[in-house]
Parts: C-alpha cells; sequence; structure tokens
C-alpha cells in the first residue's frame, strides 16, 4: 500500500493534467478548494479574526467545507469569536448556550451574548462569504424570536420583539414573516 500523502499527490497531479475530467475531477477540486479555504480561515482565526473564528463555528455546526458536522467544535469556535466581540460569534455562541448545542445550557450568559450581538449588529448589505448569510442580522433575529415567543425566561413583548425583528432584512430568515404576522394579530 502507498502513503496516503503518495495517493493524494498522484490524483491531484492526475486531475491537474487532465488525465481524469468529468465528475471525479471536479469533486477532487472542490475538495482541494474546501481545504484552502478551511486551512485560511483557520490561519485567520489562529491569528485573532473573529469572523473567521464564527465562520469555522458555523461549518463545523453545519458539515460544510469538507469538514464533519462536530457541535462541540463549533461551540469552542463560537466562544472564541464572542471572546472578541464579533457579532456573529456572540450570537451564535449565545444560541449555543440556550440550546445546550455541543455543552451544557446557561440561559443567563446566552441572553447576555445574543443581547450584546443585536447591539453590535453591522447590518451590512453584502454577506461577507456567498455561503454564509448576514452575520450582523443573527442577534436581532433571536432576540426578537425570543421576545416573541417568551422563551428562556424573557417575557413575551411584542414591541421588543418587533423592535429587533424590524432590523432583520426581509428574507434574511424563512420564519421572519411569520413572526413579524404572529405580531400583528
Amino acid at each position: 500500500m502507498l502513503p496516503a500523502v503518495q495517493v493524494r499527490n498522484t490524483m491531484e497531479m492526475l486531475v491537474k493534467s487532465g488525465a481524469i475530467d468529468g465528475d471525479l475531477a471536479k469533486a477532487w477540486q472542490r475538495k482541494l478548494a474546501d481545504e484552502m479555504k478551511v486551512k485560511e480561515r483557520r490561519e485567520m482565526a489562529e491569528a485573532g479574526d473573529g469572523h473567521a473564528m464564527y465562520e469555522l463555528g458555523f461549518w463545523y455546526e453545519n458539515g460544510t467545507h469538507g469538514l464533519a458536522v462536530d457541535k462541540m467544535q463549533a461551540r469552542a469556535w463560537y466562544e472564541r469569536s464572542a471572546a472578541v466581540r464579533d457579532p456573529g460569534g456572540l450570537a451564535s455562541f449565545g444560541f449555543c448556550l440556550l440550546h445546550g448545542l455541543g455543552g451544557p445550557t446557561d440561559n443567563a450568559l446566552g441572553l447576555m451574548n445574543m443581547t450584546d450581538a443585536a447591539h453590535l449588529g453591522t447590518y451590512q448589505s453584502e454577506p461577507l462569504d456567498p455561503e454564509d448569510f448576514n452575520t450582523g442580522y443573527i442577534g436581532p433575529f433571536l432576540l426578537g424570536k425570543t421576545f416573541a415567543k417568551g422563551s428562556f425566561g424573557l417575557s413575551k413583548d411584542p414591541v421588543r420583539a418587533r423592535f429587533w425583528l424590524e432590523k432583520v432584512t426581509a428574507g434574511a430568515y424563512e420564519e421572519l414573516d411569520g413572526l413579524l404576522q404572529e405580531l400583528e394579530q
């Protein structure tokens, strides 16, 4: 048996030379692109980039870019992102704390992180990554939803719910319109 490194190098050489083409070559190129993207984000995250930390958490949570679903890794990256006050990281770490994703629940700390994220939201008009949604909307959406439903120890408060939900661009979340309609009733 050849070491995996040799097999990998041989595959890469065959794809680059055109000896292998079609679906197999495209799949291999996607795999290499994903590996490069993860490597770049990890380097950025290790250098202190909060949004890169958030992205790694999101990728681990959803099993994208060649990473296996790993809720504990997702939570760890979200926590690091929250520590440097990235709005997406704060909101996502708050979500993990509220729902016990990748570890124990902590409603008080979860709500605190979510509220910080809502106040820090960037509300940029374009996502930073085409596969990512606008991270500035996560906090306001989650906080608005929590007030709309009256969950995690917060009272149901339609006024506060509407305030936060109206900061979210229409279409950013499938359930946004439904929540706003519920508040009308």
